[in-house]
């Protein structure tokens, strides 16, 4: 895979370990709202619509409803309720009065996540629904490395440490991930400590990153399979510690579902459609205030070429959706906001 400047998360190929979990599903719902913690910064915010992306068919959408607590007692503090929004406030690098930006908040995006801008706009609201589309728009992809085609990513923080981020808790996502080819959503947490403080060892909790491509290419393709991972990062520059767990979901790509995890003092425990599938000893990085990530971008999964060292992005479906019906985050009893 050709990369450019790449994000330290490091949200590439990798070599996960632990068994696989195979799993049910349920429709995830919500409605509502929550308050922010761990706010601040100042500035113009600029609106976008979805007047580039429409919601996708081939299904029902999640019934309005307020999202339960995943454990009795827990105290949301987050929501965003894509089901009852008709525009989507958003920023390309500064978060301003708004709750998003469009780019990772150290500007080293591995994608080409282009800005929330008139008719090139990956983000889209309508049908009770968020859409981030991936499609060629005859804009980004300046080097072509992805055949033409780029994504959208949404960040609650921006490079300052301004907006949302959470302390021990429940973080979760319901979405209906594409599948297609070449296709990677993912749902996933950093630290705003090693944010702020470049060169600082970090965390990356990665909640879901589904593939297009999981099995062997071109022809045997199985994207009802995730992965659940976790990074420390030493720097800026590598890793020192980490490991992921392969989740089967059958299903995973035929309607919304619930992804989700519980960050402990003592544990991290990842969760699919409210259901555990892994869990692991916490670590010092991991007990810091997160703050969330949620993209569609390309190229995550095995090589599909017929050489098997790199993408065909013929293969891609030309947009590619996924759509989201809420983010929620709840405090746990060990959250300093509780």
């Amino acid at each position: 895979m050709k990369k450019r400047g790449m994000f330290r998360t490091a949200l590439l190929l990798l070599t996960v370990g632990g068994g696989a979990v195979s799993c049910g599903g349920a429709a995830g719902s919500s409605v509502g709202s929550g308050g922010a913690v761990s706010s601040g910064g100042s500035g113009g915010n600029a609106g976008a619509g979805g007047n580039a992306v429409g919601g996708a068919g081939g299904g029902t959408v999640v019934a309005d409803g307020t999202p339960s607590p995943p454990v009795a007692g827990y105290h949301r503090v987050f929501l965003q309720d894509f089901t009852t929004m008709a525009s989507l406030p958003l920023n390309p690098w500064d978060m301003g009065s708004g709750i998003w930006i469009a780019h990772t908040p150290s500007a080293k995006d591995w994608f080409t996540f282009i800005d929330p801008v008139d008719n090139y706009n990956p983000f889209g609201i309508g049908d009770g629904q968020l859409t981030i589309r991936v499609a060629k728009r005859g804009y980004g992809d300046p080097n072509n490395w992805f055949s033409g085609y780029s994504g959208g990513l949404l960040c609650s923080m921006d490079g300052s440490g301004n907006g949302f981020a959470q302390q021990y808790g429940y973080f979760e996502v319901s979405m209906w991930c594409p599948g297609g080819p070449n296709t990677w959503p993912a749902f996933w947490l950093l630290d705003r400590p090693s944010l702020v403080a470049p060169g600082t060892a970090g965390a990356e909790i990665d909640i879901v990153e589904e593939y297009g491509n999981w099995g062997t290419p071109p022809n045997d393709l199985q994207p009802d399979n995730y992965t659940a991972t976790w990074h420390r990062w030493a720097n800026a520059n590598g890793s020192d510690g980490g490991k992921g767990s392969a989740v089967s979901a059958p299903g995973l790509t035929a309607g919304y579902h619930r992804f989700g995890v519980d960050i402990e003092p003592d544990t991290i425990v990842w969760y699919y459609d409210r259901t555990e599938v892994w869990r692991v000893p916490s670590y010092d990085e991991a007990k810091r205030p997160m703050f969330l990530l949620l993209n569609l971008a390309l190229g995550g999964g095995t090589y599909n070429n017929a050489a098997g060292d790199d993408y065909d992005w013929n293969l891609t479906p030309n947009p590619s959706d996924l759509r989201v019906a809420y983010v929620a985050v709840w405090a746990s009893p060990n959250s300093p906001n509780y």
